[in-house]
């Protein structure tokens, strides 16, 4: 065995795998979100329904895994952090074991028993919207709508016909199988961190019933709580519920601003979004963080100027510190991110950057630049960006309704 200065500096060990337990929306299971390939048992990728996650550290390739790293032995699960390392000098992993989790990560160092610390669980893709950005592998809602209107498949982009392939007719019911649910809770006693995504876990019975449960059992108070939400369904019980626990942060996925919201987030409306989002910011308590994330894209970027207003607004009024975070800057499906937009309408992007920029730079810190950067990307790939105006319609046609309304700023370039 190296030493422990050896094993931390080898460049591949990480804390995760001792500390973090993870589903997909599929139910496999993964020691780190960014996970770069499904883990495998007997020709099977390890999941929930078919593996005794009860005793989730003595499976084979997480056992696996962790002796790699120890020997500093690279894994082709870990390749993200890696080719993030090379690139940008930092990862999720350095991240995690250096900052952190310094102290499991000096605890396993030492030898001793480190317990699952973290719980990731995105359930399934039960969604009751159909984002233009998004696709079937995070919401169920796109199966129905194209059935529903017989939509010609193979008209929409390859990403999006992929997803849709392999998420049609899927059951994803393992969110409903009691002896998961027990399983987890057995992890209950050491959890300092609990994250839920789906889909719209909002919406998924089973999350609320497992929340109540970590309450009664009077872990609440011990754990942070991190949870995604489109905000279409906010209800007294899950306020009730998000104020128990010790933190709780709330990430708000609000792309657009009015008329934007219900092209990007059909059928959602923003009267319905805006309205449940400032009862949120009114009744939560002060251990209720929320942070307003919208993805940037050609759609939404025109009206970030007024999203970010409204934010605040609403913050003025309740006298809430809200957080407006930047850093999910589309890059799929790639005709709908800036960085495939013709130089004219980069232009007009950036100087809406640099006008948020001024106006919040005590707020938002230095992020506005890392989208600047992003947006001046240098691409030869414009016609990526055109093929776009005909995907879009495809969404439209299903809907009825049209970019041209909702986007304007876009006729300048797609209608030329």
């Amino acid at each position: 065995m190296h030493n422990k200065e050896e094993i931390l500096n080898n460049g591949v060990f990480c804390v995760l795998p001792w500390t973090h337990f993870g589903t997909t929306a599929t139910g496999c299971v993964r020691p780190c979100s960014w996970g770069a390939k499904f883990l495998m048992i007997d020709d099977k990728e390890y999941n929930v329904l078919d593996h005794n996650i009860e005793n989730h550290k003595d499976i084979t390739p997480i056992k696996e895994l962790k002796q790699n790293m120890l020997q500093g032995i690279k894994s082709d699960f870990c390749s993200r952090c890696y080719e993030q390392e090379e690139s940008t000098g930092t990862s999720k992993r350095m991240t995690e074991t250096f900052n952190l989790q310094k102290h499991n990560t000096e605890k396993i160092l030492d030898g001793e028993e480190v317990p699952i610390k973290e719980l990731e669980l995105r359930l399934g893709n039960l969604c009751n919207i159909g984002c233009v950005g998004c696709n079937t592998s995070s919401s169920n809602f796109f199966v129905k709508e194209i059935k529903k209107n017989n939509a010609d498949i193979s008209k929409f982009d390859k990403r999006f016909v992929r997803a849709y392939n392999a998420h049609n007719g899927k059951n994803n019911d393992w969110i409903n199988d009691t002896q998961f649910w027990q399983n987890i809770e057995s992890h209950l006693s050491n959890l300092e961190y609990i994250y839920i995504a789906g889909g719209e876990p909002t919406i998924v019975q089973k999350n609320w019933e497992f929340l109540e449960k970590v309450i009664e059992l009077g872990y609440a108070d011990k754990i942070k709580l991190g949870l995604s939400s489109n905000l279409t369904n906010m209800q007294d019980r899950h306020i009730e519920i998000y104020n128990s626990f010790k933190t709780t942060w709330l990430y708000c996925s609000i792309d657009g601003y009015k008329e934007v919201n219900d092209y990007i987030r059909y059928p959602s409306k923003w009267k319905a979004i805006s309205k449940n989002f400032e009862k949120l910011v009114s009744r939560c308590n002060e251990n209720v963080k929320i942070k307003v994330l919208p993805v940037i894209s050609i759609f939404s970027i025109w009206k970030l100027y007024e999203l970010r207003k409204y934010i605040e607004h609403v913050e003025k009024i309740y006298n809430k510190r809200l957080l407006f975070t930047t850093h999910t800057l589309l890059r799929d499906p790639k005709w709908q991110s800036l960085v495939h937009m013709p130089l004219e309408a980069k232009k007009e992007a950036i100087e809406i950057i640099d006008k948020i920029a001024k106006e919040f730079v005590e707020k938002d810190v230095d992020q506005w630049d890392k989208v600047k950067t992003f947006i001046e990307t240098e691409t030869d790939t414009q016609e990526t960006f055109y093929s776009g105006e005909a995907f879009a319609e495809n969404f439209d046609s299903m809907r009825n309704i049209k970019w041209q309304d909702a986007i304007p700023e876009l006729r300048r370039y797609w209608n030329d």
